[in-house]
């Protein structure tokens, strides 16, 4: 137990040890960007005169009277005589022949354990490093 913990105060030791004397920042020793002042200057108002919108007075119209109108009652069906459809003969289809057993050949060959199949080489004519 007691060397466990003497280990893992070593360890933390190790870990929080001041690594500043080996390498300066870690390689990012750039400077600071510089901040630029950007200075605009106010807006001048301008002295301009808009006149205000004429004034336009609104038309006071009399309402419409509602007007009587007959609209007469829907047109009672009236039953005529349909046809029926006419009668289409059935189509007969010629009978389908029974599939027939046929040897296909293998497209590719197979390696010794079955399924390595062959395939095509890239050629590489020059290797970039």
């Amino acid at each position: 137990m007691k060397f466990f913990v003497a280990v893992s105060f070593a360890l933390l030791a190790f870990a929080a040890a001041d690594v500043s004397h080996l390498g300066g920042g870690g390689g990012y020793n750039y400077p600071a960007p510089i901040h630029e002042e950007v200075r605009s200057e106010p807006i001048v108002p301008q002295n301009t005169y808009i006149p205000p919108a004429p004034v336009q007075e609104a038309v006071l119209s009399e309402p419409i009277a509602p007007q009587n109108t007959y609209i007469p009652p829907p047109a009672q069906p009236q039953n005529t005589y349909i046809p029926p459809a006419p009668v289409q003969e059935a189509v007969l289809s010629q009978p389908i022949a029974q599939p027939q057993n046929t040897y296909l050949p293998p497209s590719s060959s197979h390696g010794q354990d079955g399924y390595r199949y062959k395939t095509v080489r890239r050629v590489v004519y020059r290797r970039r490093f």
